[in-house]
């Protein structure tokens, strides 16, 4: 088992609000917070969110392969309310959505408290896959939001919803499969190991590759997060040290030639499973 990771800030924010931690104990596991650009402090937020979500792997080191999702979100967003007046800081710096990617013995989990992607290539197979989570009126449903009465119920008020989008590429090409969701239910998704060997996730700054109109220049056209991820951001030529750090470093290098930029801050973290 490999992990790395790469951490970018996007060309819209003059603070990244980003976060990605990884590490190999008490399992293999990556941990991405993306902090609410309109909500002060929330870098400070996404940072408290993932430093308690890798403490509550180590508090349930021994059930980790029978994760509960909603007595993970409770846990680590009542610390973290508690941490956030121990600062000095509203709830509302909490406003940030929280991706946990963690190996179990059967497959890589991931959960989703608010949106992103996740991402797995099957040489058996010869596919690759990528879920997209996002949610109504891009307004991700923040774990903040579960120790604030009133900002729940404004949240339930606007009827939003979640939505997984799950797309295949392979010799045969399915068509996407959309499934919608409860706005207050975490989305959880799965790779079995013995049919992938990579699995990438990744902050909702995926989908905010822009590349210069070449018929209007005021104009960008949106780069589409499968054929970046299948093209670019997972073709590794080199597996060993920073295989992705220098990947991504690499192919963004590439676009910039090229006038394209990401808008929006860009965490992305990688399991790459070896025999």
């Amino acid at each position: 088992m490999k992990i790395d990771t790469f951490l970018k800030g996007g060309a819209g924010h003059s603070i990244c609000q980003d976060y990605i931690l990884s590490g190999m104990l008490p399992r293999p596991y990556i941990i991405i917070s993306d902090g609410c650009s309109s909500s002060s402090n929330s870098e400070t937020g996404a940072r408290i969110l993932s430093h308690l979500a890798k403490q509550y792997l180590r508090y349930r080191a021994d059930y980790l392969d029978d994760l509960n999702k909603n007595e993970m979100g409770d846990w680590i967003a009542h610390n973290a309310e508690m941490i956030a007046r121990q600062l000095g800081l509203p709830t509302s710096c909490l406003d940030a959505t929280l991706i946990v990617a963690i190996k179990q013995e059967l497959d890589v989990r991931v959960i989703f408290f608010g949106d992103g992607f996740a991402y797995g290539i099957s040489s058996r197979l010869g596919t690759t896959m990528l879920d997209e989570v996002f949610y109504t009126n891009n307004a991700p449903y923040y774990l903040s939001y579960r120790i604030d009465p009133n900002r729940n119920e404004l949240y339930q008020q606007m009827g939003n919803s979640v939505t997984v989008v799950t797309k295949h590429k392979g010799d045969i090409d399915p068509d996407p499969i959309e499934a919608c969701y409860s706005y207050e239910m975490p989305i959880s998704t799965s790779f079995p190991i013995s049919e992938f060997h990579t699995v990438i996730v990744s902050s909702d700054g995926l989908a905010s590759f822009l590349m210069p109109n070449p018929i209007d220049p005021d104009k960008r056209i949106k780069l589409d997060p499968m054929w970046l991820m299948e093209d670019h951001f997972s073709a590794f030529k080199n597996k060993t040290g920073e295989f992705l750090r220098r990947r991504c470093k690499r192919a963004i290098e590439e676009f910039e030639k090229k006038g394209a930029i990401h808008f929006d801050d860009f965490s992305m973290g990688a399991f790459l499973l070896e025999d």
